[in-house]
């Protein structure tokens, strides 16, 4: 759950430099990087992007697999409250 926070605070703070700035792009490119980024970097290390899942998997032990999943679960983590903060801003602010 600490990862949580962190991408909480990265994101204040992309709200910040944005209110700042008085530039909204900025909020919405960062958001979307950090977003997006994440999810995909999630997705490699939980082997999802591999051509063969089963020929990757077949040969690993248990905690192999749970330190796997626990980096792909970090990366989750960190993005999802810049997805929220994304849909949020979408369907306030962009309708």
């Amino acid at each position: 759950m600490k990862i949580l926070v962190v991408g909480l605070l990265l994101q204040l703070v992309i709200i910040l430099v944005t209110i700042i700035s008085k530039f909204w792009k900025i909020f919405i490119h960062a958001s979307q990087i950090i977003a997006f980024a994440s999810i995909g970097f999630g997705m490699i290390l939980s082997g999802l992007m591999s051509g063969n899942v089963f020929r990757r998997t077949a040969v690993e032990r248990k905690n192999e697999r749970v330190k796997r999943l626990s980096r792909a679960s970090t990366f989750i983590l960190l993005g999802t409250p810049s997805i929220v903060a994304l849909i949020i801003y979408y369907f306030f602010y962009k309708w």
